[in-house]
């Protein structure tokens, strides 16, 4: 499952990525393609910024399916669940950059949705008499928040495209 999550995740922050596994660390890049690459990350999320950066640079990916044989001394000594969360971290952290309108817009609009029909919900309650207010003003907040998270979204998504406009790519 947490694979399955990663992969997810590396699909959405690289465009038009397209793979089936994005951990693994077998990886072949031609030489002149070496000057695109920009590695950030010390850790695992390596492997996934390794295909965001290539998908960004309009790079073909091709898996091929290889065997790994793991020996008792070579397992992985750190917790699985707190190094996929470290990976998905990273990821996410990548997105955040490269893909605005999906790390802020799409879950600002969500929260604002989810903030609408609870806040129209809770007002009847209040309006029954059945609730005090806080609850209708906790939906009210959320909205707000949502927006600005909404609209921080579209704005660095608009400007993030200027300046790719503006180097020519």
């Amino acid at each position: 499952m947490g694979q399955s999550v990663l992969d997810t995740a590396t699909n959405i922050s690289g465009k038009n990525l397209d793979v089936t596994d994005s951990q693994s660390g077998f990886r072949a890049f031609a030489g002149h393609t070496v000057p695109i690459f920009r590695f950030r990350s010390a850790d695992y999320t390596i492997e996934s910024e390794m295909l965001i950066e290539a998908a960004k640079a309009g790079l073909r990916i091709k898996e091929v399916e290889i065997s790994a044989t793991y020996g008792e001394e070579n397992h992985h000594k750190q917790n699985p669940i707190r190094h996929g969360v470290s990976v998905l971290i990273g990821i996410l952290q990548d997105m955040e950059y490269n893909r605005p309108l999906y790390y802020f817009t799409l879950p600002g609009v969500v929260l604002m949705i989810l903030g609408m029909i609870t806040g129209v919900y809770f007002f009847d309650r209040y309006l029954d008499g059945t609730l005090n207010f806080f609850p209708t003003m906790g939906s009210a907040l959320l909205i707000i928040f949502s927006s600005f998270m909404a609209f921080t979204g579209l704005i660095l998504h608009t400007v993030s495209r200027m300046i790719f406009r503006a180097m020519g790519k």
